[in-house]
């Protein structure tokens, strides 16, 4: 290959980065004016039915702020059908899934390949944030699916939400965090993280500066996020005060926090623990750190295709396991197991004490990541939703959907709320 051969692949290269960044109709294909979002509020169903959860439990982008995928809620046993279908809201190409190449989750975290993120419920309310070109922040009633407020960011994405009392977090520049009120979606709360004069590592992560938003978790009272940049900030929830600031060595990836205790991994190939309280390094390996998840004194993660148990204490390694075909979604944990999805059509359930197998279960294509409750592991993916025993690995019922790509539901009293690619939000009974 010639050196202008070389160039011109980096300059197509490049190019086509661009067009995905900014939506011009290539992963993201779909038309502003066609999206049902309007930004009104509108009066919600306060009759709608609720998860019986404490009043301390945080949700974090997922089930709950150490990003375990377990739900204290009522499953859905006996499968009634839908009971709610929105108008389509959205409209996003099929999602891919991925490889275990990239040192952390950027592909999925930073570029938002799957468009949309999973749903998160709190006080009849769904949630859920998505990028199609522009950035949006969703409310629907959960008992009718009627939207009540939305959130819009001009060519630049919002961030997963985290829910914690009546405020609703999110990302919403490359430095910046808004709380807004949960039921009118009003800002009430901000923090920007002052300038650094640090440049962002990698020509991909500069191209993305611009649109990028940070995920933020809260616990112990803090709103914490990281950043393209390698910084961490702890922010007072209360006050909006800056409480810390630890700088890592690389971009930072998704958060974990379990016990007072922050967990993730950078771009340049590091896994970090820092206390919540002091905004002080516990330790530090080297990993390249996918999908962390933290529970019973163990941090969980991928790693180049293998599975990772670390003491979250320590950092030392208590095993390692060879992932039985490439991993493609992110980790759930419950009843000492690991579960997740593989690149093509299995999900899988590992011993979380030493990394053997127990069961692996069959699909029909790649699946989003799991969620648990009650007993059972929910996997959404094309034209199927599946229901699986947490423990045999048995199929307790299926979902068909002809020509819908459903993500990971989250689970209430009974209720399960899930997103289509396509374009739809579904209530299932």
């Amino acid at each position: 290959m010639t050196k202008t051969d070389s160039l011109a692949i980096i300059t197509i290269r490049v190019l086509i980065a661009v067009v995905v960044l900014f939506g011009v109709g290539v992963c993201f294909p779909f038309s502003p004016d066609s999206v049902l979002i309007s930004g009104q509020t509108q009066n919600r169903n306060e009759s709608a039915t609720g998860a019986h959860t404490s009043s301390d439990d945080v949700v974090a982008s997922r089930a709950n702020n150490q990003r375990t995928g377990f739900f204290t809620a009522k499953g859905v046993h006996d499968l009634n059908g839908i009971v709610w279908k929105t108008p389509k809201l959205f409209s996003l190409e099929k999602k891919q899934p991925l490889d275990d190449s990239s040192p952390i989750d950027f592909d999925e975290y930073f570029f938002g390949e799957y468009g949309a993120s999973p749903p998160i419920y709190a006080q009849a309310i769904t949630y859920f944030s998505l990028y199609a070109g522009h950035g949006y922040l969703v409310a629907l009633d959960a008992g009718t699916g009627r939207q009540i407020w939305s959130l819009k960011r001009e060519r630049g994405h919002i961030s997963d939400p985290s829910i914690s009392g009546n405020l609703v977090y999110v990302g919403i520049g490359s430095r910046t965090i808004v709380g807004v009120n949960a039921k009118t979606g009003q800002e009430q709360w901000r923090f920007s993280a002052p300038s650094t004069a640090k440049p962002v590592k990698g020509l991909r992560l500069k191209l993305f500066s611009g649109v990028y938003a940070p995920s933020p978790v809260v616990a112990n009272q803090l709103v914490v996020f990281g950043t393209l940049e390698g910084d961490i900030y702890a922010v007072d929830q209360a006050t909006k005060a800056l409480k810390w600031n630890f700088q890592a060595d690389g971009s930072i990836g998704r958060i974990a926090v379990a016990k007072g205790v922050a967990y993730f991994g950078t771009s340049s190939g590091s896994a970090y623990s820092v206390d919540l309280t002091s905004g002080q390094e516990r330790w530090k390996i080297n990993a390249q750190v996918r999908w962390p998840v933290v529970a019973d004194g163990s941090l969980y993660f991928s790693d180049k295709g293998s599975i990772y148990a670390v003491d979250a204490a320590t950092g030392q390694t208590k095993w390692k396991a060879k992932a039985r075909g490439k991993i493609g979604t992110g980790f759930a944990l419950a009843y000492d197991t690991i579960y997740f999805g593989g690149l093509d059509d299995s999900i899988y359930a590992l011993d979380a004490n030493n990394g053997q197998e127990k069961w692996r279960f069959k699909t029909l294509d790649s699946c989003d990541a799991p969620v648990i409750a009650d007993g059972i592991v929910y996997a959404g993916g094309s034209e199927h939703l599946f229901a699986i025993d947490a423990h045999s690995g048995a199929q307790i019922w299926v979902l068909t959907e002809k020509k819908v790509t459903m993500s990971s539901p989250a689970v209430t009293d009974g209720v399960l709320y899930m997103l289509a690619d396509e374009g739809y939000v579904y209530a299932i009974r």
